[in-house]
């Protein structure tokens, strides 16, 4: 489908204004609803109201009516799109009486009510991966986990499968650390300007509270040895978190 829509001095639709609830099984969004305040900005009844689902340039969109004539539509699934779990959204009130439309006001990059209050870090997606196990995707706004959809029970291997836990996540808190400083060269740990440094940051302040322990900034950049260093003492102290099982499982994998 192919959007020709002019937004030329649209209005901005605040995040209070919105409430928009998804509906989950086994991880993944199903459908969803959303109510979308519009009184006091002075748009035309008969102007339309779409909101999207989106993931990059994948997207579906629905009608919510008019502004004047508010309506839940009868379908608003979600699993026909590429990255069911890792959605945003975004509201477009348009005027269809002008040619190709006319984009009065908007919403963009908004995360369900319900899936903001309770979501992890690191979501999961489920994908054909061949041969491969899991893999971290860091195309989009934050890091996603992308598990193989042939693995048996997938859905469950993160919270059931005491190996994900000791094997693998280690790997991704060591991967996640390395892009950040690495690849997208985080400037300053007390104020990211990316959210998801910030959300991996204060998970990683539960596991090394005391600054003294961090890489610390020379001029513009953190020290490379540091911050290994760090990475080294961040994922040593992970997997001692994660209990004597831990340790048990690996002497049995060394004796046997």
């Amino acid at each position: 489908m192919k959007r020709r829509l002019n937004y030329t001095e649209r209005k901005r639709i605040t995040q209070d204004r919105i409430t928009i609830s998804v509906t989950r099984r086994k991880g993944l969004a199903e459908s969803f609803s959303a109510s979308v305040k519009l009184d006091g900005l002075n748009l035309p009844d008969a102007a339309k109201v779409y909101i999207e689902a989106y993931h990059r340039t994948d997207y579906a969109r629905y009608v919510f009516g008019t502004v004047g004539n508010p309506i839940l539509p009868e379908y608003t699934g979600l699993s026909d799109l590429a990255r069911p779990s890792d959605l945003r959204f975004r509201i477009l009130v348009v005027d269809e009486a002008v040619e190709h439309g006319l984009i009065l006001a908007s919403a963009d990059r908004i995360r369900p009510t319900v899936e903001y209050e309770k979501r992890s870090i690191l979501p999961v997606v489920i994908e054909d991966l061949g041969r491969q196990v899991w893999k971290l995707d860091f195309t989009g706004d934050e890091p996603v986990l992308v598990l193989n959809e042939r693995l048996p029970n997938i859905h469950n291997l993160p919270s059931t499968d005491p190996r994900f836990r000791l094997y693998i996540l280690p790997a991704i808190l060591r991967e996640v650390f390395s892009h950040m400083f690495f690849v997208e060269r985080i400037e300053d740990l007390e104020e990211p300007a990316v959210d998801w440094h910030r959300n991996w940051l204060d998970f990683a302040k539960k596991i090394l509270p005391h600054e003294a322990d961090w890489p610390q900034r020379s001029g513009d950049e953190y020290s490379s040895e540091d911050v290994t260093n760090w990475i080294n003492l961040l994922e040593r102290e992970f997997c001692i978190s994660l209990g004597k099982d831990w340790l048990k499982l690996v002497s049995l994998e060394e004796v046997g």
